[in-house]
């Protein structure tokens, strides 16, 4: 199966606040560049106040926003809580920051079961 054919999702642990927040930018990154994929948001523990983020991502992306809420675990946990719930439903699994906006489309050429991709963020490029 060639890495256009597998079932990619995206897992954000998000601690949602109005100011300084970057989600809505994140998801639209992921949406322009990989439509096909799902967006697994691991809420942790946003106030009530602010919870409402979700259901305006999910109101503008569909069915492709899942959501995880009342992570206390932090970025790890975040990850894990995922993984747990989601791992057999996805043949590529992206963990990224919610401030990570991805600009273009990431090479998975060489991708197997054992690869793992670190990126950092140089000059608003990515390096890997």
């Amino acid at each position: 199966m060639s890495a256009k054919d597998k079932k990619i999702a995206f897992f954000i642990p998000c601690l949602f606040r109005r100011s300084d927040n970057f989600i809505f930018e994140c998801i639209e990154g992921i949406h322009n560049n990989y439509p096909d994929s799902d967006i697994v948001i691991v809420d942790s523990c946003s106030k009530k106040q602010h919870q409402g983020y979700l259901q305006e991502l999910k109101d503008q992306y569909g069915d492709k926003i899942k959501s995880i809420l009342n992570n206390s675990k932090f970025e790890w946990g975040a990850y894990v809580k995922a993984h747990h719930e989601f791992r057999d439903k996805y043949d590529i699994i992206f963990c990224i920051q919610d401030s990570l906006i991805i600009k273009s489309k990431i090479s998975l050429k060489g991708i197997d079961d054992k690869t793992v991709l670190t990126f950092e963020n140089f000059s608003n490029n990515f390096s890997g």
